[in-house]
């Protein structure tokens, strides 16, 4: 489905969108703010995976570097996650654990 819907013009996607949004909100969802366009299909990096997939051997050979704080420089994301790795609520996890960190670093301050 989402190959088809991408195959349309941005502008009939666009229509598509709201039409779902309406049928869903009410005619409220009509008056747009903003409206972005964008497929993860186009990204340089992720080519459109939702999660990184960490090759064999990674998780024991790196453990959970990728969530370790580096001085002030604090991770959060999907990858960073010690449950739901992978999934939003892990990324929403994961960004609570830096903001933690940051605070009681602020408060240390």
């Amino acid at each position: 489905k989402a190959r088809k819907f991408f195959q349309m013009d941005e502008d009939s996607r666009k229509q598509a969108v709201k039409k779902q949004l309406i049928q869903y909100f009410g005619e409220e969802a009509n008056q747009e703010i903003n409206y972005v366009d964008h497929t993860m299909n186009e990204e340089t990096w992720s080519e459109g995976c939702y999660a990184g997939i960490r090759e064999v051997n990674s998780w024991t050979k790196y453990q959970n570097s990728y969530s370790q704080s580096e001085g002030r420089l604090h991770f959060a994301g999907t990858e960073a996650a010690t449950r739901w790795h992978g999934y939003i609520e892990g990324a929403v996890r994961a960004g609570e654990t830096a903001a933690e960190k940051i605070l009681q670093e602020l408060n240390n301050d």
